[in-house]
């Protein structure tokens, strides 16, 4: 059973980084990883996608250890087999919660392509019926998909702690799990999302103004924030779920 007593701290999650006496080197190997990832891109995508990987599976653990409660919360850059692997489930999970989205995405880029298509086979009548029609469906489509993009970034802590705690890909379809940590505490979901959503912003306008190159700090930077307050929000809503049976 969790620890009764357990506290957000937002801000722990902006500081944290420099707690660790090693954090200088664990954030500039993974400057170099996110360097590599961006440069490779422009070659091949195996070192933006391994990049990616090794990123995400860096913050899964960042995770787990919020979660645990550990003194140190940045791990080694040691286990790369591990870390790619969660990364890839956390990666996979994601995709699948995100499939809806895309959906969606496609739907609102119908007043697009639909009427381009049909543009010079069918008269005038029915060419413009069908632009009104796919222009509503994608406006609704519009706006359904903002509407599916707050659940995502609410439901994705709780998706990530779930691979973070229990360590395997099946966590994260887990379903009571899942919605049931969202449902005990959704304002800090919530928070959990803006916060995170203004600090990559703010972080990613910071590394443009220098050259550019100051993102490739920003963005592990950005990562390290968002895990920590991943593993906070599912540390914190695991301790009011255990609660409940002794209410």
């Amino acid at each position: 059973m969790m620890n009764k007593g357990i506290e957000m701290e937002y801000g722990k999650a902006f500081t944290f980084l420099t707690e660790d006496p090693d954090w200088i080197k664990k954030l500039g190997i993974a400057a170099a990883i996110v360097f590599v990832a961006i440069v490779g891109s422009v070659f091949l995508l195996i070192p933006t996608i391994l990049g990616l990987l090794l990123l995400s599976g860096y913050a899964v653990e960042i995770a787990r250890r919020v979660i645990n409660n550990e003194v140190k919360p940045l791990p080694e850059w040691t286990d790369f087999g591990g870390l790619f692997k969660n990364g890839l489930f956390l990666a996979i999970a994601l995709f699948v919660y995100a499939l809806p989205s895309i959906i969606l995405s496609v739907c609102a880029q119908s007043n697009s392509f639909l009427p381009a298509m049909l543009r010079g086979n069918v008269d005038r009548d029915i060419l413009e019926m069908t632009q009104t029609v796919t222009g509503v469906l994608a406006l609704c489509c519009s706006c359904l998909q903002f509407i599916y993009s707050i659940f995502m970034g609410m439901v994705t802590p709780a998706v990530a702690g779930q691979v973070a705690s229990k360590g395997t890909i099946g966590a994260a379809f887990d379903f009571n799990a899942v919605f049931g940590h969202l449902r005990a505490q959704p304002v800090v979901y919530l928070l959990v999302f803006l916060i995170t959503a203004v600090a990559g912003f703010v972080l990613a306008l910071v590394g443009l103004i220098v050259c550019g190159i100051g993102l490739f700090v920003t963005i592990p930077f950005s990562v390290f924030i968002n895990a920590h307050l991943w593993g906070q929000a599912y540390r914190f809503t695991s301790s009011k779920l255990a609660e409940v049976p002794a209410a």
